[in-house]
């Protein structure tokens, strides 16, 4: 009985050892060239998207919190409301790109000049200017693409208002979730995976692969070659942001 076993044993390691030589062959005489499919021009939302929820937003401490007293500091801030807008030396100062999410662990910039852009610039500020931090964020120019602002830092009741740089969590249009979720081809249907690309769906940026079926000699049936299509997802909104 134990020889006979031993003998099937044996067997099953030949076996093995054939099917990893054979893989091997064929795998030896496969392209390895990388073909660059990128187009000769990017439309976004079409050829790409981009991560537009990880930002940052400037905002004046008495904006902020229902009393204009500035009792509480940047460190402590946490909140989706904008209560009122601050004066500057050019008047009263309403932002051009609001956060339209929840505001968070911010800094203290102290006093803040910074050049703000177009409400439809992907970015909010080409450069910032901190007191506080004694130092400029971006390369500093005349902000001829944008308006000059200038934040001081004030009173009220005792307290000092500072300007806070606080990260935004845009809920309304903003990605900022990548889903790596494990993907696999059709196997069942002899496919395997041709390609991959990120696609937006439910405002999550997924894996998908492309497949095409697998023929003798390690070819690929090119009619056959699709985007596998994406899962239906459920999931919650859970907290403020």
């Amino acid at each position: 009985m134990e020889s006979e076993i031993y003998k099937l044993r044996n067997q099953l390691v030949i076996r093995c050892s054939q099917y990893l030589s054979s893989i091997y062959q064929a795998l030896v005489g496969l392209s390895r060239e990388f073909f660059n499919c990128d187009l000769p021009e990017h439309v976004e939302s079409e050829t790409y998207s981009t991560l537009d929820s990880f930002s940052r937003v400037i905002i004046h401490e008495s904006m902020m919190t229902p009393r204009k007293d500035c009792s509480y500091s940047c460190q402590v801030l946490n909140t989706s409301t904008y209560y009122r807008y601050p004066f500057t030396s050019f008047g009263t100062w309403f932002p051009q790109q609001q956060c339209e999410g929840y505001m968070a662990n911010c800094v203290n910039l102290g006093k803040a000049r910074f050049c703000e852009l177009d409400e439809d610039s992907p970015i909010r500020y080409s450069w910032i200017e901190s007191s506080n931090w004694q130092k400029t964020f971006g390369t500093k120019d005349q902000c001829l693409n944008g308006k000059d602002v200038t934040i001081d830092v004030s009173k009220s009741d005792g307290n000092e208002c500072s300007t806070c740089f606080c990260e935004c969590s845009d809920l309304k249009t903003g990605i900022k979730t990548i889903r790596l979720r494990f993907q696999m081809a059709d196997i069942d249907k002899n496919m395997i995976v041709t390609g991959l690309k990120f696609e937006e769906k439910q405002m999550i940026f997924h894996v998908q692969i492309e497949q095409g079926k697998l023929l003798p000699g390690g070819r690929i049936d090119r009619s056959s070659i699709h985007m596998k299509e994406l899962e239906n997802l459920n999931y919650m909104k859970v907290g403020k942001g």
